[in-house]
């Protein structure tokens, strides 16, 4: 009987999970705070600094990154498992439109910020910039590569290069969609498992470069590749299902604490190729149990649907990822001609106004930009 309400409640499971929404945005707020805190506390030298490990924890936007590659592993792996359990089968032209009514229009709006609005209104202030980026790489969802060779630049950071982790997805939803598509679901746990190791055997070859480390498609795969595994796991495995469900509240609390003492101190050991190969697929494991656990445990310490401001602005996430670094660019103008800066209290107020400009931005974009195409995704 047990199994058999499983089954049901699998087949007829809604693809929506509340909880998300706030990992989502702790998730952003890793990434925002590195542009931001990171960077502008750099010319205080606070290495070493009795605080600065708590500051470099709170602002690892990698971190951040691995968390929604993990996330969309997970849910884009659920939905289309849920799709061919009710429907019997898999449209992947659905796929591709709803995929691309999601992330293109503001996708391409930053390319076009900049590439053209950017550099045009550097000239017409008499102030020249010079692209390095190659522009058919960035609109094939390829920025990734681009950004590998021009990383060390003087453009090491700018409103173009927050796009990599987008083209990143994109290329996995590519490919993830043709597998699905093109292979028995049989296979599927099998190419999972194929996708880490190879992920983790690019790393241990390349494990002298960070550049290709942190950008380079093949590396950071088997994020996806576990999220995609874990909701595999959740609705082919009932028993998977169920420990989660009946997990005891003080396992939960010894691997939350375990997991997140794990990544606090994960930048402090020594790195060697073996590091490099498992370290990764130790912190997005971490971060599937955390997904699983937000989902389906009924012992949760703490569920975070209950921050409704934070759940509320999960759901802006996507703007708020890409849109950040264009109000930060402006910001920096604004302060460095018309506000005093160099000192802490500019530090503070910088990250104070773009964290509100960002916000109100993203929630303007949603709900008169994105919200549009959105809206027709439910035709497909």
């Amino acid at each position: 009987m047990l199994i058999k309400n499983i089954d049901k409640e699998i087949k007829y499971s809604k693809t929506y999970f509340p909880n998300l929404d706030c990992l989502r945005f702790f998730a952003c707020l890793l990434v925002f705070n590195r542009h931001t805190i990171f960077y502008s506390l750099k010319e205080y030298k606070l290495e070493g600094n009795i605080f600065f490990p708590i500051i470099h924890f709170l602002c690892n936007g990698e971190l951040g990154v691995s968390f929604f590659f993990v996330l969309s592993g997970f849910l884009i792996t659920y939905i289309t498992l849920i799709e061919q359990n009710n429907t019997g089968m898999f449209n992947i032209k659905a796929f591709y439109i709803r995929r691309a009514l999601r992330i293109w229009p503001l996708y391409f709006f930053v390319l076009v910020v900049g590439f053209i609005l950017i550099p045009f209104l550097s000239n017409l202030y008499g102030s020249s910039m010079v692209i390095f980026y190659n522009p058919s790489l960035y609109m094939l969802f390829l920025s990734n590569f681009d950004y590998i060779k021009h990383a060390t630049s003087a453009f090491q950071y700018d409103v173009l290069s927050i796009t990599w982790s987008v083209s990143v997805e994109e290329q996995f939803y590519f490919v993830y969609a043709l597998m699905i598509y093109l292979i028995p679901k049989r296979f599927y746990l099998f190419v999972f498992f194929l996708v880490i190791l190879g992920s983790g055997i690019f790393r241990f070859i390349f494990f002298k470069e960070p550049v290709i480390i942190y950008f380079h498609s093949l590396s950071v795969m088997s994020d996806l590749a576990v999220g995609a595994l874990s909701a595999w796991m959740v609705i082919n495995k009932k028993r998977v299902l169920f420990f989660f469900e009946s997990m005891p509240r003080f396992q939960i609390g010894i691997i939350l604490v375990s997991g997140t003492t794990y990544i606090f101190l994960s930048d402090y050991l020594i790195q060697d190729q073996y590091f490099v190969f498992y370290n990764r697929l130790l912190i997005s494991l971490f971060f599937a149990f955390v997904i699983l656990e937000q989902n389906y445990s009924k012992n949760s310490i703490f569920k975070l649907n209950r921050f409704k401001i934070f759940t509320g602005w999960g759901k802006i996430t996507y703007g708020l990822y890409l849109l950040h670094a264009i109000v930060i660019f402006f910001l920096s103008y604004v302060f460095s001609k018309f506000i005093f800066h160099g000192n802490l209290l500019a530090s503070i107020l910088f990250y104070l106004i773009s964290f509100i400009v960002s916000i109100w931005v993203s929630k303007i974009s949603y709900k008169y930009f994105e919200g549009y195409f959105l809206a027709f995704k439910t035709k497909f």
